[in-house]
């Protein structure tokens, strides 16, 4: 025997007649209009941007003129290297007196190196945010700076093995 739908819609409607909700609203949004596969569009450089890009120069600057200062300790380092006695001689002594200069010589390129990690992190910390197009500048300065570390670096330990026994 079928049962009349009846008290199914009363009881429906009785239900309705609750308290109202407070409930975020699902109507459609204008945010959701935007192709999420579309690229984010870079706000024009503002003066934290242009602050940053010279902030980057003068870090790459500095690493070149760390750069050029080690350039001018390595052929003498390599020679006097060459020349070395034994562990203890006064030859040997020399090269590695001159193998601290050298290494001495790269702390503005490692003080860079350091510099522009800083800059990136400090950014994340104070903002929370680093744009992609500064997290990009930042990057490619860092590996410009690293690579003149690790020449500096190989040349260093190429130079300190030689003088081992």
């Amino acid at each position: 025997m079928k049962r009349p739908a009846l008290p199914l819609f009363l009881a429906a409607g009785l239900a309705a007649c609750g308290p109202a909700i407070d409930a975020p609203s699902l109507d459609y949004r204008p945010a959701e209009a935007i192709d999420p596969r579309l690229p984010v569009e870079s706000e024009p450089a503002g003066p934290g941007e242009v602050t940053l890009a010279r902030e980057i120069e003068q870090l790459i600057a500095r690493a070149r003129e760390g750069e050029a200062a080690f350039d001018a300790f390595a052929p003498q380092a390599r020679s006097l290297v060459a020349s070395a006695g034994a562990p203890g001689s006064e030859s040997w002594t020399a090269a590695q007196k001159m193998l601290s200069r050298l290494d001495a010589a790269r702390a503005p390129t490692i003080r860079a190196l350091a510099d522009l990690d800083q800059l990136a992190t400090g950014r994340v910390a104070r903002e929370a945010w680093v744009a992609p197009a500064n997290r990009a500048a930042i990057a490619e300065a860092a590996a410009r700076v690293a690579e003149i570390d690790a020449r500096q670096s190989a040349l260093i330990d190429r130079l300190t093995g030689q003088l081992t026994p």
